[in-house]
């Protein structure tokens, strides 16, 4: 007796629709909850884990993932980095993170391979992240009155403006590697949000990616003329919205500062980070630096108290001091050991006091704070690496123990505003052979992809906990070429 395949059995049917709805809740928002405390991501965590558990066919894609080997490697190495973690809490966390990010890995890696067309759900998903950003009516739902005040959209479900444009960027490069063709309507939506809002990597990543697909994703000149004219239409538009400053040109640059920095002698187009973190006040207008800072009202010293003389509590009677004895010559030159009670004495005036030593500090240049944050972190992440042990650059300081510090408040443990860097301090150097190997197998879409996608990837303050973008890998590792018939093995 035959037994009935369990690809035709009900439960099983309606496997596509379970992936398609996990997918939809890993790209619905990180700010929002579904049911407190679980936002959409988690339910799409459950619906990954039934799919596989229930669908065999589901899971026989699976075996012939490139996901796999590449959860096998990075489990190893955050196991082996736990012997030389510093903090257990964040280790634990960001280990959940990467674990519910390989869980959407695989999803991505193989819902390409079973030919799900879930890209034609990027639109209404991008519709809904553009009405949630723009009605304040749902600022208190996204946790997103932060910026209301001075911007004309928010990041709606994103919370952060630099999150939603960056998931705009890679709905675009998903629907470009499975594709193979970019939308025009979801390129112009995510040109209009980074240049209105100004966000630079993002449109940088968005600049990168329209030149290339018009250089390589387009043949001919119809077609070509069409997305640039749409492409135009968008400048306009996110011009329009655009009230901010471009900061072109105005790089930080790193010095060597005095932990205390003099208000006066700073201008206004080049201010110190240190400055900012201590809330250092400007002279007031008209002003001179001869009558600022203000002076310190000096402190008196304490009188001095010597053997011929003593101080009495207040209300004793005062007795006469006895006439001192005359002084025999010293035995030696060596000065005697004051006496009890006697005061140290002062030193002298003519001594100047000891210099603070210089510390590395980043200088804004025309406003621009934004750039000098990353470029002090930056730094201090280069501080980190030369003091890295051997077996740190081959395994990783372990996930989430990058411990930098934010420039503004000097809070520890802050975003470092760098992923791919991060991740580098997260696996050590298997990190950059694995980025190395993509950008060699990918083919030109690939490779365009993996350009785009690391340059608006330092745009969010992380991508760990970014659900798009482990999506986004696994629709990498998917779509890379077949390794050519001479590199295989003969029968």
């Amino acid at each position: 007796m035959l037994l009935p395949d369990p690809d035709s059995m009900r439960p099983f049917r309606y496997s596509t629709a379970i992936a398609t709805a996990a997918f939809v809740l890993g790209f619905a928002g990180s700010s929002i909850y579904l049911v407190s405390p679980l936002r959409p991501f988690h339910w799409g965590v459950g619906l990954i884990v039934m799919l596989f558990a229930l669908a065999p066919a589901w899971r026989r894609t699976l075996a012939h993932t490139r996901s796999r080997i590449v959860i096998a490697v990075g489990g190893g190495l955050i196991l082996a980095s736990s012997l030389w973690m510093i903090d257990s809490g964040r280790y634990v966390h960001y280990a959940l993170f990467c674990a519910i990010g390989a869980l959407y890995m695989v999803l991505g890696e193989t819902m390409v391979r079973r030919g799900i067309a879930f890209d034609r759900w990027f639109l209404p998903l991008a519709a809904f992240w553009f009405v949630t950003a723009a009605f304040p009516i749902f600022d208190t739902w996204t946790n997103a009155t932060l910026f209301r005040d001075s911007l004309p959209l928010t990041g709606g479900v994103w919370y952060n403006i630099n999150d939603m444009a960056t998931a705009l960027v890679f709905a675009c490069v998903i629907c470009l590697l499975s594709r193979r063709r970019l939308p025009w309507l979801l390129f112009a939506a995510a040109w209009i949000y980074s240049l209105g809002l100004n966000r630079r990597a993002d449109v940088l990543a968005l600049g990168i990616l329209g030149v290339g697909y018009l250089l390589i994703g387009l043949k001919t000149g119809v077609p070509r003329l069409r997305f640039a004219l749409t492409w135009m239409l968008a400048s306009a538009v996110g011009m329009t919205l655009h009230g901010g400053t471009f900061f072109i040109g105005a790089l930080p640059s790193l010095v060597q500062e005095q932990p205390i920095h003099q208000c006066a002698s700073v201008s206004e187009d080049a201010v110190p980070l240190g400055m900012i973190a201590a809330q250092c006040v400007r002279p007031p207008p008209g002003a001179g630096s001869a009558s600022w800072p203000p002076p310190v009202p000096a402190t008196p010293a304490p009188p001095l108290v010597t053997p011929a003389t003593s101080v009495a509590p207040a209300g004793s009677p005062v007795t006469p001091a006895a006439p001192a004895a005359p002084a025999a010559p010293a035995p030696t030159l060596q000065p005697a050991p004051p006496a009890a009670g006697v005061a140290p004495p002062l030193p002298a005036l003519t001594q100047a006091p000891a210099a603070p030593p210089a510390v590395t500090d980043v200088v804004a240049h025309g406003g621009d704070v934004s750039s000098a944050i990353r470029s002090k972190i930056l730094y201090e992440m280069y501080e980190t690496a030369w003091h890295m042990h051997w077996w740190q650059w081959l395994a990783g300081l372990g996930v989430g123990q990058l411990n930098v510090t934010w420039p503004l408040d000097n809070r520890a443990w802050a975003s470092p505003h760098f992923f791919w860097l991060e991740m580098f301090f997260f696996f050590g150097l298997p990190w950059a052979a694995f980025v190395g190997w993509l950008l060699w197998r990918a083919d030109g879409h690939g490779r365009l992809a993996l350009i785009v996608t690391c340059t608006a990837g330092i745009a969010p303050s992380s991508l760990v906990y970014f659900q798009p973008f482990w999506f986004l890998l696994g629709v990498v590792l998917a779509t890379l070429p077949q390794v050519p018939d001479h590199f295989n093995s003969r029968a």
